[in-house]
């Protein structure tokens, strides 16, 4: 059990209703990743039931969005990945 709050996590998801709206009702960060041929200016507010903290054009970009440069190098030499209390979001 990782024992994680929901105000020290973050919710990575696809889809604006289900997945940031979802997580966001719970307390979680939210960030929205595109479609691969979906562009950010193509999303519209309006169209959206609550705007994502974080938008990322890939799932690649996650690591590089949460953890700080030091906190990606020691959890890649330690073979694991962790998300530290006070990442940007």
């Amino acid at each position: 059990m990782l024992r994680a709050t929901s105000l020290a996590s973050v919710f990575v998801g696809d889809e604006p209703d289900d997945d940031v709206l979802g997580a966001a009702n719970v307390g979680m960060r939210t960030m929205l990743v595109l479609a691969p041929r979906e562009r950010q200016s193509s999303l519209k507010a309006q169209e959206m039931p609550r705007r994502p903290d974080l938008i990322v054009g890939s799932v690649c970009e996650v690591p590089a969005v949460l953890l700080p440069p030091e906190a990606r190098r020691s959890a890649s030499s330690q073979g694991r990945s962790s998300l530290p209390e006070s990442s940007p979001a």
